[in-house]
C-alpha cells in the first residue's frame, strides 16, 4: 500500500453507509464476520501452520487476529503508518511466517516485515519503494508452497513486480515502468488447468492511482511469467483491487476479484469470478472497496475486507458455501491401452446436479494431475438414471505409466475427484485396469 495507503484511508466518499451485500448464488450465504470503527486498511490473510485457524487483518498500524466465533484481539501493534498486504509463507527453513508490507510516508520508506506465530517481528527489508498491497508466495494448484523464503511484491512507485529472496535481496521480475499501479496479486491456473505456481502470476493493474476520486474506468488483470513476460488476462473487471484463486473445492477454479466499481458511491463494489479464459461474471455485489480476499483453509468460506475510506471504517464479510456437493454414483471406471491410445471408460448409476466430467492425468500416483480434455465432457445421466462415457488419450508414450482420475463438476463448478487408476503403455496390448 505504501504512499498510497494514507490517501486511501482519507479518500472522501459521497456517503458513509454500507450497502446490503448480495451473493448471486443460492449455494452461498453472506454474513458480517467482524466490523471495526476506526482507521483500517482491511487487508486479510488466513492463518496457516502454528498461526492456527484464525483470520488476520491489518488495522492501520496494528494486525488483529480473529478466531472463528470469537472477538478480535491485537496480534502485533505500533507498526509504521499502515499495514499493507499480508501473506503467509515458509521462510528459508520451511517455518510458516506472516509477511507484510509496512508503509512509511515518503519515497523509499516502506518495510517488509516477517512475524512468527509468537508475534516476534523481524525487519526483513528496510527502505524500499513498494506503494502497493500485492504480496504472494508461489503455490501449486493444490495450494501447497513451492518456494521457501522467496516471494513477490508489487511496487506502484517503480511500476513493476519485485522478487524478494530469503537473503533479503530484491530484484526486478518485470521491467520498471512495465505496469501502472499494481495492486493485488496471486498464483493460479492456466487455460489448460495447469498450475501457474511454477511459472505465472496474476496481478491487478490499475490505470490511475488508487487514491483517485474520479471514475477510474476499466483496468487490466495481467498474467506474468517466471521471466517477467506480461500478457493481458482480463479487461472487463472495473478497478480490480484484490485477487485470489478459488481452492479446488466448493468455490471452483475461478479467479476471484475484488472490484471498487466505477464510482465512489457506497455499494458500487463487487466480487467478480473470472474463468480460465478471462471471462468474468459478478459473484457478489454491494461492497464499497473489497480491498482484500482470503479463503479459509478448507475452502468453504471466502472472507472479504471491505473498506469505507472516508472514515477508515471497515467490515469483514464471510461468504460461506452452504450447498450440497455433486452426488455421483460411479459404477465403474477403467482404463486400457488400444494401439497408441489409452481408452478411459466409466459408468454412472445416478447423477445429481452434474454438469459433466474432466479427465486428470499424472505420471505418478501422488504426483500433480493435469486436465487432459480440452472441453468439459457433458453429463448425460440424471438423478434416476446413469450413463456410459468414453474418452481417448492420444498423447501417451510407450514405456510410461500413467495414472488417471475422474473429476465431476456440479452446477456451481465445484469439482469432486475420484480414486486414481493406472495403466502402463507398452508396444503391445495390455490388460484393462479396473477400479
Amino acid at each position: 500500500m505504501g504512499k498510497y495507503c494514507l490517501a486511501l484511508v482519507f479518500l472522501l466518499y459521497a456517503t458513509t453507509v454500507f450497502a446490503q451485500v448480495i451473493v448471486n448464488d443460492p449455494n452461498f450465504e453472506v454474513k458480517i464476520y467482524a466490523e471495526f470503527n476506526g482507521s483500517g486498511t482491511g487487508t486479510l490473510a488466513f492463518g496457516e501452520g502454528m498461526f492456527g485457524n484464525k483470520l488476520y487483518s491489518g488495522s492501520f498500524d496494528t494486525i488483529l487476529k480473529i478466531p472463528i466465533n470469537e472477538p478480535a484481539s491485537t496480534f502485533v501493534s505500533n507498526l509504521h503508518d499502515s499495514v499493507g498486504g499480508l501473506t503467509f509463507g515458509p521462510d528459508a527453513n520451511g517455518d510458516i511466517k506472516l509477511y507484510l508490507l509496512n508503509a512509511i510516508s515518503g519515497p523509499g520508506g516502506d518495510d517488509i516485515l516477517e512475524i512468527d506465530h509468537n508475534g516476534n517481528i523481524t525487519n526483513l527489508i528496510s527502505n524500499v519503494d513498494i506503494g502497493a498491497i500485492g504480496i504472494s508466495f508461489t503455490r501449486d494448484h493444490n495450494g501447497a508452497f513451492i518456494s521457501q523464503g522467496s516471494f513477490f511484491v508489487g511496487s506502484s512507485w517503480s511500476k513493476n513486480i519485485l522478487k524478494v529472496e530469503p537473503s533479503g535481496t530484491v530484484s526486478n521480475l518485470t521491467t520498471p515502468g512495465s505496469l501502472k499501479y499494481p495492486m493485488g496479486m496471486t498464483f493460479g491456473y492456466d487455460e489448460a488447468g495447469n498450475s501457474f505456481g511454477n511459472d505465472s502470476l496474476f496481478v491487478a493493474d490499475l490505470k490511475n492511482p488508487p487514491e483517485s476520486s474520479v471514475p477510474l474506468g476499466t483496468n487490466t488483470i495481467v498474467r506474468i511469467s517466471a521471466v517477467g513476460a506480461i500478457e493481458t488476462f482480463a479487461t472487463d473487471v472495473d478497478n480490480p483491487y484484490s485477487l485470489t484463486f478459488g481452492p479446488n473445492s466448493f468455490f471452483g477454479r475461478f479467479l476471484f476479484v475484488g472490484s471498487r466499481g466505477l464510482d465512489d458511491s457506497s455499494g458500487s463494489g463487487s466480487i467478480f469470478k473470472v474463468d480460465e479464459y478471462g471471462n468474468s461474471s459478478i459473484f457478489a455485489s454491494g461492497f464499497n472497496t473489497p480491498i482484500s480476499l482470503a479463503f479459509n483453509n478448507d475452502g468453504t468460506s471466502l472472507f472479504v475486507g471491505d473498506v469505507l475510506f472516508s472514515t477508515g471504517y471497515f467490515k469483514i464479510y464471510e461468504i460461506k458455501y452452504v450447498g450440497d456437493p455433486t452426488v455421483i454414483e460411479l459404477s465403474s471406471f477403467e482404463v486400457s491401452q488400444k494401439n497408441k491410445k489409452v481408452i478411459i471408460k466409466w459408468q454412472t448409476g445416478t447423477e445429481i446436479d452434474n454438469l459433466g466430467f474432466n479427465i486428470l492425468r499424472s505420471e505418478s500416483e501422488d504426483g500433480e494431475y493435469q486436465k487432459i480434455n480440452k472441453n468439459l465432457i457433458k453429463a448425460k445421466g440424471t438423478s434416476t438414471k446413469g450413463a456410459s462415457y468414453q474418452f481417448k488419450d492420444k498423447k501417451v508414450k510407450a514405456g510410461k505409466t500413467y495414472w488417471y482420475k475422474l473429476e465431476d463438476i456440479d452446477s456451481n463448478t465445484v469439482p469432486t475427484q475420484h480414486d486414481a487408476v493406472k495403466v502402463k503403455v507398452t508396444a503391445k496390448k495390455v490388460k484393462t485396469k479396473k477400479k
